[in-house]
């Protein structure tokens, strides 16, 4: 990897925030099966929100957690910022994000049947009602950023629009030696 930023997770102010977070699972098979399948390298996305923090969509449902349940020696992060992040732009995204966290727990569920519609290559089968992890920062960032994302997008969609839009920038990278 040439000219990363290594950053530390814990140490991001709130006033870089929200960033976008891909994460890279090295060693489980659910990990593994989504990288191989989407052809990228990374498995799992999620928005840091407040210090130390993240809004995360998983098989539990989407909620907030610590970051520090990533921090793992096998995982390897990348956080992605979005540029300029005007207070109206924050405000719209922060809010969007918030508004979820509040719903019910069925409103907030995954969606297993898409994950299924993912691995068998049929992209349109999945729940109306449940979302999965990309579809959920697709959904939070496509207002207030106006930015192109494929329907139903894969992690690896999502790090290849960020790649595509000049407004977007690595913020850093996190990963144990």
């Amino acid at each position: 990897m040439e000219n990363y930023k290594r950053i530390d997770p814990l140490q991001i102010p709130e006033s870089d925030l929200p960033l976008i977070v891909m994460e890279e699972d090295r060693r489980s098979f659910l990990g593994w099966a989504i990288k191989d399948h989407s052809k990228g390298n990374y498995n799992h996305i999620c928005e840091m929100t407040k210090p130390g923090m993240v809004a995360s969509q998983d098989p539990c449902g989407f909620k907030e957690k610590p970051i520090d349940v990533y921090l793992k020696p096998q995982i390897f992060l990348k956080f992605w910022r979005y540029m300029p992040l005007t207070a109206q732009i924050k405000e719209t995204w922060l809010s969007g994000i918030d508004k979820e966290l509040k719903q019910s727990g069925w409103a907030r569920r995954y969606d297993f049947l898409g994950i299924l519609g993912q691995a068998i290559n049929v992209r349109w089968l999945q729940s109306p009602w449940a979302h999965y992890c990309s579809e959920r920062v697709a959904e939070h960032i496509q207002k207030p950023l106006n930015i192109d994302i494929p329907k139903k997008p894969t992690p690896n969609d999502m790090n290849m629009a960020f790649n595509k839009d000049a407004r977007f920038e690595v913020y850093g990278y996190w990963f144990m030696d």
